[in-house]
C-alpha cells in the first residue's frame, strides 16, 4: 500500500502553506483522498500520486518555457 500523507507534509515537499494544500484539494487541483464524512472527514495525499503530479507539472513547465524560448517574451521568462 502506499504512504498516505498529511497536508502538513504535502505542503512541505511543496515549500507552501498546509492552507495552500487544503485549498488546492478543494478545488480539485491537487489530487487528494478524503476519508469519512462530514466534519470528522480527515484529507490525505498518497506519496505517488503527489510525486506523479510533481513531474507532470514539471514536464509541463518545461513545454511552456521551452515553446517561448525563441520568441521576445520567452527571453525574458529565461527561455
Amino acid at each position: 500500500m502506499e504512504k498516505l500523507l498529511t497536508a502538513d507534509q504535502v505542503a512541505e515537499i511543496l515549500n507552501c502553506s498546509p492552507k495552500t494544500v487544503y485549498s488546492w484539494a478543494e478545488l480539485g487541483r491537487i489530487p487528494s483522498i478524503k476519508i469519512g464524512m462530514g466534519r470528522k472527514a480527515i484529507l490525505r495525499f498518497d506519496s505517488e500520486e503527489i510525486h506523479a503530479w510533481l513531474q507532470f507539472w514539471k514536464e509541463e513547465t518545461a513545454k511552456r518555457y521551452n515553446a517561448g524560448a525563441g520568441t521576445v517574451a520567452g527571453a525574458r521568462k529565461g527561455g
